[in-house]
């Protein structure tokens, strides 16, 4: 049985990379033509181009694993059912059950693999896009949206946020125990010390009534408590964060901000998402011993392909449908799974 098991793994983990590979290939070759028509107006290079694609390759193929383990899995299994090698290790005592085991240990390094590239490999890759983002903007003379956010009686807004800790276009605007304006700070550059932040080239504004006093220095140290790796977060999609960074934003971040559901969202679907990994190859399995006994692997991997294309609408859908009502974020990640999950119980019974 261990050749056997063996046999299986090396079949579905090999069709799986492959399709892998095309998918990553297909979706990079089309990012990058759209990538390059957008250059002409925004007078990108071609080398930032290519880079930019390259290294979006770890979160993209982390994206489409599952659709990769549908497909591989069905493509393997189904060439092994058209063979009748499943049936004839059937036959030689190997039960559904039996194999279905050595197909979801196979699925959880898949599992794993994905976790590689989106948790450690893709954050890498993700901060280089960021740097090489605003590299261009810069160069371009162009100005990136504003950052905004609230510090005890300051509203604080920053133009850009880079690695290191730094940050660009400082404005910090402090109200009185009156509720107004009392001071305005703008600082060129900041960055982080043991004590706050660090501004740099500082114009401040003093105000008092009708009266102002403005005044220009070097450097001053702002006290504050505002976590930076927090404030880096804000720049970004939650879809493109890790568990850990998406955590860190939950635990401080205001549950009654209008933002908080898109967050919790894309937090319980980034847990949700390696794991339909496993409930796609399980689906395949299923797939491929219910059709392919009376059709060709071609019509497994059509069957295959369109519950795959459901449960990727009922992810959009019931993902839309949670941030319009307001829905439960865990359920609203986990229901699109249930529902295929059910069905590919069902579907696996029937197999005799």
């Amino acid at each position: 049985m261990k050749i056997l098991d063996t046999y299986i793994s090396k079949a579905v983990l090999m069709s799986s990379f492959i399709v892998l590979f095309a998918l990553v290939g297909i979706f990079t070759f089309f990012a990058f033509i759209g990538d390059l028509s957008d250059s002409q107006v925004a007078n990108t290079k071609i080398i930032d181009i290519i880079l930019t694609s390259t290294l979006g390759i770890p979160e993209l193929a982390y994206q489409v694993m599952p659709l990769a383990a549908l497909i591989g899995s069905l493509l393997a299994l189904g060439a092994m059912m058209e063979a009748h090698e499943l049936v004839v290790a059937r036959a030689a005592g190997a039960t559904k059950i039996s194999v279905l085991q050595v197909v979801l240990k196979t699925s959880v390094l898949l599992m794993l693999v994905a976790l590689l590239l989106g948790e450690f490999l893709a954050p890498l890759a993700q901060a280089k896009i960021n740097e090489l983002s605003f590299k261009s903007d810069r160069d371009m003379g162009t100005a990136n949206n504003k950052i905004w956010i609230q510090d005890l009686s300051a509203f604080v807004s920053i133009k850009a946020i880079l690695p290191d800790c730094k940050m660009l276009g400082v404005n910090i605007l402090e109200l009185g125990s009156d509720g107004k304006l009392s001071q305005s700070i703008y600082a060129d550059e900041a960055s982080c010390s043991s004590e706050g932040w660090i501004l740099k080239r500082v114009k401040r504004t003093s105000f008092k009534g009708d009266a102002y006093n403005s005044s220009y220095v070097k450097s001053l140290v702002w006290p504050t408590e505002l976590d930076f790796n927090l404030l880096g977060l804000l720049s970004l999609e939650p879809q493109k964060l890790t568990l850990k960074e998406l955590s860190l934003y939950l635990h401080f971040a205001d549950e009654d901000a209008g933002d908080f559901q898109q967050w919790s969202q894309a937090f319980w679907t980034r847990i949700v998402h390696p794991l339909s990994i496993i409930l796609m190859t399980f689906l395949s399995f299923t797939v491929a011993l219910s059709v392919s006994r009376s059709s060709s692997v071609g019509g497994s991997v059509l069957a295959g392909g369109a519950l795959g294309l459901v449960f990727y609408v009922l992810n959009e859908l019931v993902g839309n449908f949670g941030l319009v009502f307001n829905m439960n974020s865990a359920l609203a990640a986990v229901l699109p799974s249930l529902f295929v999950l059910f069905l590919t119980g069902w579907l696996f019974r029937r197999i005799p």
